[in-house]
Parts: structure tokens; sequence; C-alpha cells
């Protein structure tokens, strides 16, 4: 008689399950590290720069990704964290969204 969880591990079942695995993991490593918020200073030095930008602080904000995954509270704390620093000048950079435009402007712009 065979037992109900009785399963021949060959490998076949090893690679399928692995594989059943790095895909999980992979989701899981990404869907955690979704609202990651970094702020970094870089302070730049050019030789050539005119003195009418000495002092000059740009914030560089990249990559915000709004999605599904992303929600309305992450980008609400990545907008308290920029009006927070002082700047000259803003630029967005990288992938604004993921996935459709079409929604885009009614779901995300009222937040931004």
């Amino acid at each position: 008689m065979k037992k109900a969880f009785e399963h021949r591990f060959n490998r076949r079942s090893f690679i399928k399950y692995s594989l059943r695995l790095s895909v999980l993991a992979s989701v899981g490593v990404g869907y955690a590290g979704r609202n990651d918020l970094t702020t970094e200073y870089v302070q730049l030095n050019f030789s050539n720069l005119p003195s009418s930008f000495k002092g000059f602080r740009i914030v560089q904000v990249s990559d915000l990704h709004a999605s599904f995954w992303v929600g309305k509270n992450y980008l609400k704390q990545v907008v308290r964290e920029v009006n927070k620093l002082e700047k000259d000048l803003l630029v967005i950079t990288g992938d604004l969204i993921t996935g459709s435009v079409n929604d885009f402007w009614k779901r995300w712009m009222p937040v931004l």
C-alpha cells in the first residue's frame, strides 16, 4: 500500500521544485524591498562651475515604479521626504510607473 505523502525524489523533481522555490524567493525579495526609501548625499566639485552655482542643491528621485505593488502610502512618504530637503532643483529620473499609462494620471497624480 502506498503512503499518502510518499513521493519519489529524483533529478527531475529536484530541478522542478528548485525552480519553483527560486521563483518564489525572487518574488519575496522584490516584494519585501519594494518600499525601501534611501536618501544619499553626494557633493560634486567642478573647477569650471560658475560661482552662481556654488551651494546649488539638486534632489534626484529615481525609479518610483508606481504600481499595484508600490502604493499611495509609499509615494506620499517619498513626497514628504523630498519636501523636507533643501533643494534648488528637483529631477525625477528612471521609471515613474510600472504598467499601463492609461490609469496612471487618475490614480497617481493626485498623490504626486
